[in-house]
């Protein structure tokens, strides 16, 4: 999808905006993001309600005599959407890693549970004989 394309899709859902300003908008937040993605060395570069960058730098092997090329190797992920009650699609912020944390630690007490409760009823072949 081109930046004229784009731009004429945002402008027809806001009429009051000409579509050269929506254009030159555009143009600078791609800009921005491009530079934010290409400075960053290696890691994550998160933009809400659109996704995450993960930038990693790559060497490859070297001729005999050559050095190593470094490559950086990027991989988009779009955002999870949502779906809320009324039905409209939101896009789900990326949980914190405290927040994965607490909830994995709550499946391994619940799973501790379950097994704890399997083992008092003891082997499945003593239920049947009782």
């Amino acid at each position: 999808m081109s930046i004229k394309s784009l731009a004429a899709k945002v402008s027809s859902s806001h009429p009051s905006l000409p579509a050269s300003t929506v254009t030159s908008i555009l143009r600078a937040a791609l800009t921005a993001m491009k530079e934010e993605i290409t400075a960053t060395p290696s890691g994550v570069v998160r933009f809400p309600l659109l996704g995450s960058f993960h930038v990693a730098l790559r060497k490859k092997s070297a001729e005999a005599g050559d050095e190593a090329a470094e490559t950086s190797r990027i991989v988009f992920k779009l955002a999870k959407e949502t779906t809320s009650a009324d039905g409209a699609g939101e896009v789900a912020e990326p949980k914190s890693k405290a927040e994965r944390q607490v909830k994995r630690a709550a499946h391994a007490v619940k799973k501790a549970e379950r097994e704890t409760a399997r083992h008092a009823r003891g082997p499945k072949s003593e239920q049947k004989l009782k």
